[in-house]
């Protein structure tokens, strides 16, 4: 199942031949840094993430899953939209890439594609992100969205600050 398509990147479903590539990159820790916890994950968390994702797709038609490089066919990240599991209600969008991928414009292309996707296809009219104040690419890329910091000690962490964009 393909979600969308960019100019260099594809994001589909996670397929259960993921888990390889999807492991080795979520076991890196400069990958991993400024993701949930900030720590890797081990295969076992990476294969449930995995199951979880899929069951998602197939209950509420989307979720979280798998970014191709599309001209090697190349699994190098994850995106994709997160349901809301606390009182803000919003989804938020979510993405990471692996290491050797930063820096070329990437992410930028991924943020349009998922933008686009969750506006025209789900009808998701706000969005939110949740990001670790170090991580200034994200923050940076996510300003250029229209996504604005709306609280700096989320769920009264300090190293979560929430940010909100309307479409």
């Amino acid at each position: 199942m393909i979600f969308f398509e960019t100019k260099r990147l594809l994001f589909r479903r996670f397929e259960p031949s993921d888990l390889d590539e999807l492991a080795r990159i979520s076991a890196d820790v400069a990958v991993i840094c400024y993701v949930g916890n900030g720590q890797p994950l081990t295969r076992e968390k990476t294969q449930a993430w995995i199951d979880k994702s899929r069951s998602n797709i197939a209950q509420f038609g989307y979720g979280t899953g798998a970014v191709v490089e599309k001209e090697k066919k190349t699994l190098i990240g994850w995106a994709g939209i997160g349901r809301p599991t606390d009182d803000n209600g919003l989804e938020e969008v979510v993405y990471g890439l692996d290491s050797p991928y930063w820096r070329l414009g990437l992410g930028n292309e991924l943020l349009t594609g998922l933008v686009r996707w969750s506006r025209d296809t789900l009808g998701l009219d706000e969005l939110r992100a949740t990001v670790f104040p170090e991580n200034a690419a994200s923050i940076a890329l996510l300003s250029r969205y229209g996504f604005e910091l709306v609280d700096d000690c989320y769920k009264g962490d300090p190293n979560t600050h929430l940010y909100t964009a309307s479409f």
